[in-house]
């Protein structure tokens, strides 16, 4: 990046526009991005088929102390690659947010009632069995945290 930013200084002295200035680093910038990171989708998806094979298949011929140390090794990375992906979307709707402004329009209303209907919690399944009545539910998780002691 170093280089490329000294030869657009270089080519400031010429009758550039300030944004054919700022293009040659953009283009840079996204094949920097594209060899170093690639998709983070298809990074997922690939770890994600490793974790489950490797479960699936069991420990095979490794030791079970090499078999939990890929299975943590994918796992950690899976959980990195997930936090880069979130990372990511905070950053669009951030960037859209700003763009698009706070408009207390029909469109942000629905977007905001269906993200609460899908982060609504319906249900718990305790011991086997479904549970769904708010009352149980506040009792249970209650007993999780605060355990009878005898």
């Amino acid at each position: 990046m170093e280089a490329e930013w000294h030869r657009i200084t270089d080519l400031a002295l010429s009758a550039l526009s300030f944004v054919d200035k700022l293009r040659s680093p953009k283009v840079f910038l996204k094949v920097w991005n594209r060899e170093s990171f690639g998709s983070v989708d298809l990074q997922i998806e690939t770890t994600t088929y490793l974790l489950n094979d490797l479960e699936e298949g069991g420990m095979g011929e490794c030791s079970p102390k090499e078999f939990e140390a890929s299975r943590c090794q994918l796992q950690g990375n899976l959980w990195r690659l997930l936090k880069h992906q979130s990372s990511i979307w905070q950053k669009k709707a951030r960037i859209s947010w700003l763009w698009e402004g706070d408009r207390n329009t029909r469109f942000f209303q629905q977007v905001a009632k269906l993200r609460g209907m899908r982060n609504w919690i319906r249900g718990v399944q305790v011991h086997g069995r479904w549970v769904t009545s708010p009352v149980l539910l506040k009792r249970y998780s209650f007993g999780l945290f605060f355990p009878r002691t005898r």
